[in-house]
């Protein structure tokens, strides 16, 4: 039975491991397909691509891009695009600037509160990652010896409407959407969960979202049903992943349990193979 999980992160952004760890994990937990989607950035996932075969296992191209939807915060899964498009390259620098500047004000938000953080020193350390943000933050809290774990550190400073929290600046959704069309992906709404109305997804739909990750580990089975009937109803894909990032035990069960079957795949393929031929 083919298993594609498309929505793993690596150390490119948030994510723990390397890609080469990645694709030996997946071999382990019997993944035929992996999709790299890291946020805000293409750095993972290219050098994902370049182990495509390994173990068998084939590399789909992909990106969780954060977006705005009406002054509230949504993200978008993008597949099989053109990592050398000029447009996704230069919002991309853009959006990792955005991410910086947030970073940046946090650090000043916490000395304030007695957490004193060298910034200078924290982007030389997660040099790496393209996609800095809060658990990069998080893990420096900890490190330094001012929260007991990685939750706390989100629970007391970081987390949304905590003393050190700041709202990240996020592109227009229509943008983000033409922006995936563009290079000549698919783009999806990423682990809906409660939060989305009906009228929410009709109007994503309008603006060009190809489909719905239905198989995530925030979704139950009301609503996988739920998003698994809309995408029937609309002509629209489904996908799925593990959202896995690496960093506590549930990731590691997830991973292998949430994921596309080869039908639904198949259908994934076969879209992004005629929006390559229309152009």
């Amino acid at each position: 039975m083919l298993k594609a999980d498309l929505h793993i992160h690596t150390s490119y952004s948030d994510g723990k491991m390397k890609p080469d760890e990645i694709i030996d994990l997946a071999n382990e937990k019997g993944l035929k397909v992996i999709g790299v989607t890291d946020h805000d950035n293409i750095e993972g996932s290219q050098a994902m691509l370049e182990l495509n075969g390994k173990h068998g296992i084939e590399v789909i191209p992909g990106i969780e891009l954060s977006a705005d939807f009406h002054g509230k915060e949504v993200h978008l899964l993008g597949y099989f695009m053109d990592f050398k498009n000029p447009a996704l390259i230069e919002h991309l620098k853009l959006i990792k600037n955005l991410r910086i500047r947030r970073i940046d004000k946090m650090i000043v938000k916490l000395k304030e509160l007695g957490v004193n953080i060298n910034s200078t020193a924290l982007f030389e350390k997660y040099s790496s990652s393209c996609s800095i943000g809060r658990p990069h933050l998080a893990n420096e809290i900890l490190e330094q010896g001012y929260v007991k774990d990685f939750q706390t550190a989100f629970n007391r400073y970081l987390g949304d409407n905590k003393p050190a929290f700041v709202k990240k600046d996020n592109l227009n959704f229509e943008i983000m959407i033409e922006l995936i069309k563009v290079s000549g992906g698919l783009s999806f709404v990423a682990h809906p969960g409660s939060y989305f109305r009906e009228s929410t997804l009709v109007e994503l739909k309008k603006a060009g979202i190809r489909g719905i990750e239905v198989y995530h580990p925030s979704h139950n089975d009301a609503h996988n049903k739920k998003y698994m009937k809309f995408v029937k109803e609309h002509n629209l894909l489904a996908v799925g992943g593990s959202d896995f990032h690496g960093y506590s035990e549930y990731d590691y069960h997830n991973i292998g349990r949430f994921y596309i079957d080869e039908a639904e795949f198949t259908l994934l393929k076969e879209k992004a193979k005629s929006i390559r031929n229309q152009k």
